[in-house]
């Protein structure tokens, strides 16, 4: 939703409010994924555990999250591309501003959805279990 927002506009909050809520929602959305991905990683070891999320990730979220870390990255070198060849005005300033936070709304997106593709992933594990987790000591 923040990020449609910079492409049509819904309403008008401040630059930093919107950085605030994405960055709290990575926050609350991180910590599960840390804690089981500790246990996890102390039971199996770092090698294992990424054998085993990309084992159980369906192969549309892997190909959907590439696309949107592509995506992101694209927006990225559009910002640097744009912003070096402005001129400075104050028109083309708010223009800056706007592509600025369309470019941290996209990787905040990216990060969402790889966040949210991990609680996928874990919850899977808890739920159906795997070989892999289970010849672990």
């Amino acid at each position: 939703m923040i990020h449609l927002n910079y492409f049509v506009v819904f309403f008008h909050p401040t630059d930093r409010l919107l950085s605030l809520i994405s960055f709290y929602a990575v926050l609350i959305l991180l910590y599960p994924n840390v804690w089981e991905m500790q246990r996890i990683i102390r039971k199996c070891g770092k090698v294992n555990y990424w054998k085993l999320i990309l084992d159980i990730c369906p192969k549309w979220m892997i190909f959907t999250a590439g696309i949107l870390l592509l995506y992101a990255l694209g927006n990225f070198v559009y910002y640097l591309l744009f912003t070096h060849t402005a001129l400075a005005s104050e028109e083309i300033e708010k223009q800056i501003g706007d592509v600025r936070m369309r470019t941290l709304s996209s990787l905040w997106l990216a990060m969402h959805f790889l966040i949210l593709t991990l609680l996928y992933d874990l919850w899977h594990l808890k739920k159906h279990g795997h070989p892999l987790l289970d010849s672990c000591n």
